[in-house]
């Protein structure tokens, strides 16, 4: 008979997994399911298979904060390549269109080219989401119809560039690119211009996210460290508590009678230095008792609600 599993469906809060190489997204969240002992588990801002670093996955009552969290800004460092497109736009796709490779200056005329370009990238700007994503269109991901070889028109979204550098990677036709971007900005998609730009065709070699919002990949762990925390029943320290996860919203602390009235989905009153928007209400222990948004009318409405447990 095999051991008892053990329950770690108290748990709360987010891990930050650094994703390895050839995992999707979603086979992360099944390993995390695993690992934590929960099926609430979720994550946010996807990583392509090819692509690693810094993973944001939510466990238990945490996942309800998802959409507070996913529209974060990103921060990546990326290998690009220079002399030919892909059709992924990445290494794992095949040459966009056979011959078309192009001479590839010295990386030191490659990097002038691109810090010249820079400037027309940064701020926002319209960018249309490549045809191997998992955008839907038509209630179709793109990267099916990718896969049945075709290809349709994309309409293109608004995306923010706050950071762009550049840098050797060492190797000739390789440069390193640093930048930080919206969220649903799509790097592949970046270079590519990028390319277009200079005049010299190119893809990703490499893609790795530093940063989600306010985690960074320094305080990211290994599928394998998590799950050895597990097995220690030491997973708990490795937990970023709820109130840390929406830590980048404004917070108010409710008194015992505003608490109950939160709980029971009435309005409070709002501290009036906080502006209008979402914020953390948080009982005077601490505790996240739920996330409110303020109104004009200087009132507080719950939207949602956490219960103990």
């Amino acid at each position: 008979m095999s051991p008892k599993r053990k329950s770690f469906s108290a748990f709360h809060g987010a891990f930050l997994v650094d994703k390895p190489k050839g995992l999707t997204s979603h086979d992360v969240v099944a390993r995390m399911r695993r690992i934590a002992g929960t099926r609430r588990v979720g994550h946010t801002g996807t990583l392509d298979p090819f692509a690693t670093g810094v993973l944001v996955i939510l466990v238990g009552n945490a996942t309800r904060l998802a959409r507070f969290i996913d529209k974060s800004e990103k921060s990546y460092q990326a290998t690009i390549s220079f002399g030919y497109e892909t059709d992924t736009g990445d290494l794992t796709g095949e040459p966009r269109e056979a011959g078309s490779e192009a001479s590839v200056p010295e990386n030191a005329v490659l990097l002038d080219l691109l810090e010249n370009a820079a400037k027309d990238f940064l701020g926002i700007s319209k960018q249309i989401p490549p045809m191997y994503s998992a955008k839907k269109q038509d209630g179709k991901k793109l990267y099916e119809l990718a896969r049945m070889g075709v290809e349709v028109e994309r309409e293109a979204v608004e995306v923010e560039v706050s950071a762009l550098g550049f840098e050797d990677a060492g190797a000739q036709g390789e440069i390193i690119m640093t930048t930080s971007v919206s969220a649903g900005t799509y790097i592949r998609t970046l270079a590519e211009d990028l390319g277009k730009a200079i005049g010299v065709p190119c893809h990703l070699k490499d893609l790795r996210r530093t940063a989600a919002g306010e985690f960074d990949i320094s305080e990211s762990h290994g599928l394998e460290e998590l799950a050895k925390a597990s097995e220690a029943e030491e997973l708990s320290k490795l937990l970023i508590p709820m109130n840390d996860v929406a830590g980048h919203l404004s917070e108010q602390t409710l008194s015992e009678s505003d608490v109950e009235d939160i709980t029971l989905g009435r309005k409070v009153m709002a501290n009036t230095e906080l502006d209008v928007g979402y914020i953390r209400l948080l009982a005077e222990t601490g505790e996240l008792v739920a996330i409110g948004e303020k109104a004009s009318d200087g009132l507080v409405q719950p939207r949602i609600v956490f219960k103990s447990e």
